[in-house]
């Protein structure tokens, strides 16, 4: 009987007061092929996969003003010593894959000897089948890594230089051809590796190595984390590095679902149902009903109130 009455909310929730829920231009357009995107224009909550739901937890992290309107109002600051995006969700990628990232080396500031844009681990015990944009020793040389869930690895080198900002993006194809490019440098290579779908990255970080030793900590700025669940063109690939993920319109950008987190809910039950009828069961039905409609998580919900009649 409670299920019975609770399936009726959906067309009482229009009524919701939802405080707290940041409204976006961007919603209801249609999906594009983005599947994460970490852009820090929600600093607490930076990280939204394809269909819009959170995969990070809260994070304590700061955030900059973006110098370069193509890359959205915000980037996320790391200060080198104890800031991370973890990303709590489990990853799998596509047979075709693109990732591409903005960064900015602190020029005022030393980095780790080992430092991370992102890492992709199995597990953390798991140095083997990671994916990862990072560098070793005291250089300005980056380099994205991957390995073939052996000792196999291929490796792709670029300078960078403390203070400037860094496109970097590649994209792999299933005939293990990379299509790699740096600030303007365009490069395609056969015979790399190809993605493997039977893979699941549990362990995966941005601003520092997801292993083990949990180091690497970078200390800069890390801006537009996109990851694509197809091969992008070189020609798409130079469109997002001439005007990022908003242009030309609609841009990928505009398909990417908006959801954002729902703190609390209230509301009042024109329905007949008791405070008595309203048990631990249904309270969360009910969420679970409001979940469904306004695009979050149940336990994003919180019910303040209610008024039965």
């Amino acid at each position: 009987m409670i299920g019975r009455r609770l399936s009726l909310l959906a067309a009482l929730l229009a009524s919701l007061c939802v405080p707290g829920r940041a409204e976006s231009s961007l919603q209801g357009r249609a999906d594009s092929s983005l599947q994460l995107l970490i852009d820090f224009e929600d600093p607490e909550n930076p990280a939204r996969d394809a269909t819009g739901n959170y995969v990070t937890s809260s994070v304590a992290l700061g955030t900059a003003a973006a110098d370069d309107p193509k890359r959205g109002a915000h980037s996320g600051d790391f200060n080198g010593v104890d800031t991370s995006i973890p990303i709590d969700t489990p990853l799998q990628w596509p047979a075709e894959v693109t990732f591409a990232v903005w960064f900015q080396e602190d020029a005022d500031a030393a980095q780790e000897s080992s430092t991370s844009i992102f890492t992709f681990y199995q597990t953390v015990m798991n140095h083997y089948d990671h994916i990862g944009l990072q560098k070793s020793g005291n250089n300005d040389q980056y380099y994205f890594e991957m390995y073939d869930g052996g000792s196999t690895k291929k490796r792709w080198y670029f300078d960078t230089q403390p203070g400037v900002w860094n496109f970097f993006c590649v994209s792999i194809q299933a005939d293990k051809t990379w299509t790699l490019f740096h600030n303007g440098n365009l490069q395609v290579l056969s015979n790399q590796l190809a993605m493997d779908t039977s893979l699941t990255y549990t362990a995966s970080k941005v601003g520092m190595h997801a292993g083990f030793f949990a180091n690497g900590h970078f200390h800069g700025k890390i801006d537009e984390l996109a990851i694509f669940n197809r091969a992008l063109s070189a020609a798409e690939i130079s469109e997002l590095y001439a005007n990022g993920l908003d242009g030309p319109p609609p841009g990928p950008r505009a398909g990417f679902q908006y959801k954002q987190r729902v703190t609390k809910v209230t509301t009042t039950m024109s329905m007949p149902l008791t405070v008595e009828e309203f048990t631990v069961d249904a309270q969360r039905e009910y969420k679970e009903t409001v979940a469904a409609v306004v695009g979050v998580h149940a336990d994003q919900v919180t019910i303040v109130s209610v008024t039965a009649q």
